[in-house]
């Protein structure tokens, strides 16, 4: 069975490995739709195929293509970290559905994990 709503959970239908299949899976397409935004964007190295694949994950793997606010924050992304300027590329990203939505809702200013993981990979993948 497929996790399509709450109801299989509730009647106890769902078993553990559903559950486990669910979580591969949509890895396995957030690895996928990283990995191509990844080489559209040029790059080919290890941290920007895990930003990318994350975003994927976190922000669904349309996260480049949606024809919204989000999708052109996104792409305004995208051209900074392809501009290969790390300040214009981590500056552009805090205007991303991703940084907002990973901050801690209390304090804002506050960086937090995930975020700085985030702030990390960009400047891996731009220096290396």
């Amino acid at each position: 069975p497929t996790l399509t709503d709450g109801a299989d959970i509730l009647e106890g239908s769902v078993t553990v490995e559903d559950i486990r299949r669910s979580f591969v899976e949509a890895s396995n397409d957030a690895a996928i739709a990283g990995s191509k935004v990844a080489r559209d964007l040029g790059r080919h190295d290890q941290p920007t195929f895990m930003l990318m694949s994350e975003l994927a994950y976190q922000s669904g793997t349309a996260f480049m293509s949606q024809q919204n606010k989000t999708g052109e924050r996104y792409r305004e992304f995208a051209a900074a970290l392809k501009s290969g300027n790390v300040e214009a590329a981590q500056e552009a990203f805090k205007r991303t559905a991703a940084w907002y939505y990973s901050a801690d809702p209390k304090n804002r200013d506050k960086i937090t994990p995930r975020q700085q993981n985030y702030l990390r990979l960009i400047q891996q993948s731009l220096k290396g």
